[in-house]
């Protein structure tokens, strides 16, 4: 037998405690047997390597269905958009909660790793970097989101009452955002020239929704957007 090398060493340390814990739950009647803790564990402990983490800090749970996760319930749809209808899924992180996975989608994950749709991977790597994007619509909520802790402050410029779109709201409320923190323009963004415009005036980054899907050809359409960029 070969000598294990470090990365394998630290993978397999980690692969029981490392996400699975006998608090994590199967849900309608799926039941989480060893199999289905490793199988998660070991994918999960890979985005670790290299990292000053034995953990994901901020992770609470793992719950996982038998194959596709249907949620039910208000939820953002994009766009600045809420929707109630249900949302059909492989995954889903929370932030500071739980991962939400299909175990169906999991497994093909670890049978197919090279066809980039890993979903442990997806949702792990969200529990490493996710933080909460604090959408306001003025100086007030503004004031209000980064006294709560936010770091990620965003503007929408959709009104969620009527629909109507200020395309000029990020860049007036920019000034009460000060460094150190994340500015982002949401919605309203229809060509390249409106992006340009929230870039000089000092917006961080952007949401970009409608404007790709309404272009007949969306990758092209993404890639001029991050050239003049």
């Amino acid at each position: 037998m070969e000598p294990r090398s470090s990365e394998t060493r630290f993978c397999v340390a980690r692969v029981s405690p490392c996400v699975c814990s006998p608090g994590d739950e199967g849900v309608h009647g799926f039941t989480l047997t060893d199999d289905v803790r490793v199988l998660i564990s070991a994918q999960a402990s890979m985005l670790l390597l290299g990292l000053d983490l034995d953990e994901y800090p901020q992770l609470t749970s793992v719950i996982v269905h038998t194959s596709t996760v249907r949620l039910h319930g208000d939820h953002a749809a994009g766009g600045g958009l809420r929707s109630s209808a249900t949302q059909t899924l492989a995954g889903q992180a929370h932030y500071r909660g739980p991962v939400v996975l299909s175990w169906a989608a999991a497994r093909r994950g670890a049978r197919f790793p090279g066809d980039g749709q890993n979903v442990v991977y997806h949702e792990f790597a969200h529990q490493l970097d996710m933080q909460v994007l604090c959408e306001t619509r003025d100086e007030h909520e503004i004031d209000r989101s980064m006294a709560a802790g936010g770091r990620l402050i965003g503007v929408n410029a959709r009104d969620l009452d009527t629909f109507e779109l200020d395309p000029d709201r990020a860049a007036r409320l920019r000034k009460y955002v000060p460094p150190g923190f994340t500015y982002v323009a949401e919605s309203g963004v229809k060509s390249i020239e409106d992006a340009i415009r929230l870039r000089d005036a000092g917006v961080d980054a952007i949401l970009v929704g409608s404007y790709l899907m309404q272009a007949p050809n969306p990758g092209e359409t993404l890639r001029q957007l991050i050239l003049h960029l």
